[in-house]
């Protein structure tokens, strides 16, 4: 009997409370001659329940701690000492992240734990992540202007300007800007050669160049001019090494902040402008850079599906757990496929001999990269048209290439044939609103005789034929080539995108 219950090969059998009383009563039946069963209302019959009661309950937590040891059916800490065990973790809540646009004086220091806030309602409150400056070293905008150490002799200014680069389009180089500005006798001219130096630096590393009066006059009474220098981008910087003649009045950098709270907390962009916590040579604040989403702690549910996904592609190749591990693990990559080259030769699509090429949309350079350098075989190269740089286990610095999903619109010309008097009065509006909420995959041909022509066949009253042709743009935004009828072909790079303004509708005959 014994064997009967417990962990068996079929799984865990519970004792049930009937079976238990029925044991014991047999029990005391044999050794004392009383069967407590024969008289249910006797103490002794209620004893020997009470017992039994007790004892299933002992069985419940069993069976309790039996399925506690099973991914799909432990909960809490313990799913977690589970799946611990597989090397498997649960993803521990964490705060939203945004870069914001200090403005200061140079060399501002901003403390971990400075405090910004929103003007929206709810108001929601930010962090300085860690002690970081407002620094030449690091500026999106700088605003400078010469200083003559001596009038009657000329003074000499040397400028560097070089870009900080460590993810971006391959190919891009950092480039330095070095210039030693001599023989200014006066402001006017030792203001007009730095300006013109920071436009030369400025058609090389990549930033505008503008001029902010200040209301002061100069040795020739002539008004003084701040050199403004931009990045072109939100999320650019720059470094910048100067010598002591040359003035920064001041600089706005791009500083990491995260939020007080935990989870994704979305927040429209300028609309961090206040300061809470007062830092001496802080002037202002502004988000410009799309945030990085937080989130709560993985739930039970969410941890055991990215389990079994990631148990799903154990046995798979290299680029099916980089993929699987993209998804999963990196947050706001949605999109992830990978490419092999394993010949000896450069494959069609430009692909290095024994490479793989790992096409994402959205995440984080870095965390993308980490992943596909953990992830890939040594030996094995990394291919792409993006890049970042990544420390490895040996805090060794890494440069890992992939590829980002770009979007192409798809331009559409559209000739109808139509029975007027049964046709939508708003036949355009509605075929612009079904096409443009089309999911169209990233990297996928466009069969419009398969999906788009039906959608609008099926949504829109009165047509009876759909001509369509498509062109769909190139990578870098073009439009060459010709409108061709049937499929679209989409390369593995690229995501169709149809807009309010790529589609031309008329009506044939």
């Amino acid at each position: 009997m014994a064997d009967e219950y417990g962990a068996l090969a079929t799984g865990f059998r519970r004792k049930r409370l009937d079976t238990i009383y029925d044991e014991l009563c047999q029990y005391f039946k044999g050794t004392l001659g009383v069967d407590p069963s024969e008289n249910p209302q006797s103490i002794f019959a209620v004893l020997v329940l009470s017992f039994a009661d007790q004892i299933e309950k002992l069985w419940e937590q069993l069976e309790a701690v039996y399925y506690q040891s099973f991914p799909g059916s432990a909960s809490g800490v313990n799913l977690d000492n589970v799946l611990q065990v597989a090397g498997f973790t649960r993803k521990e809540r964490r705060r939203s992240r945004y870069v914001l646009a200090c403005t200061g004086d140079d060399g501002t220091t901003i403390p971990y734990g400075s405090v910004v806030k929103s003007t929206t309602q709810p108001e929601r409150q930010l962090q300085a992540s860690v002690n970081q400056q407002i620094s030449r070293q690091n500026f999106w905008q700088i605003k400078v202007r010469p200083v003559l150490t001596d009038i009657s002799t000329s003074t000499s200014y040397t400028i560097t300007l070089h870009q900080n680069i460590d993810s971006g389009a391959v190919g891009t180089v950092v480039q330095t800007y070095t210039k030693t500005i001599t023989g200014c006798a006066t402001y006017a001219a030792a203001y007009a050669a730095m300006k013109t130096a920071f436009v030369e630096a400025a058609e090389k590393i990549g930033f505008s160049v503008s001029e902010e009066a200040t209301g002061e006059m100069d040795d020739q009474g002539q008004e003084v001019k701040l050199v403004v220098a931009t990045g072109l981008k939100a999320d650019d910087s720059f470094f910048a090494d100067l010598t002591p003649n040359v003035q920064v009045e001041q600089v706005t950098s791009n500083l990491s902040y995260e939020t007080v709270e935990y989870g994704d907390i979305s927040l429209p962009l300028g609309t961090i402008t206040k300061m809470v916590t007062g830092v001496n040579g802080m002037t202002a604040v502004n988000n410009a850079i799309k945030y990085s989403p937080g989130r709560q702690a993985e739930t039970d549910s969410q941890i055991r599906e990215r389990y079994a996904a990631s148990i799903a592609i154990r046995g798979s190749g290299t680029i099916g757990r980089i993929c699987a591990s993209l998804l999963s693990d990196v947050d706001g990559c949605d999109y992830a496929e990978g490419y092999e080259n394993p010949t000896d030769a450069t494959d069609a699509e430009g692909r290095p001999p024994h490479s793989i090429e790992i096409v994402v949309r959205g995440g984080d350079d870095t965390a993308v990269a980490e992943t596909i350098w953990t992830g890939k075989a040594a030996g094995i190269r990394s291919y792409g048209q993006h890049y970042a740089y990544i420390n490895d286990s040996q805090g060794v610095q890494q440069y890992v290439q992939f590829s980002r999903i770009e979007n192409c619109v798809l331009h559409l010309q559209i000739a109808l044939e139509v029975d007027s008097e049964n046709l939508d009065n708003n036949y355009v509006e509605k075929i612009t609103s079904i096409l443009t909420t089309l999911q169209l995959q990233a990297g996928e041909d466009v069969k419009m005789q398969q999906t788009l022509i039906p959608a609008i066949m099926q949504g829109v009253n009165g047509i009876t034929y759909v001509d369509m042709k498509g062109l769909l743009d190139d990578l870098d935004g073009g439009s060459s080539g010709t409108y061709k009828r049937g499929t679209i072909k989409v390369g593995l790079r690229q995501q169709p995108v149809i807009t309010n303004d790529s589609i031309e509708v008329t009506i044939s005959g």
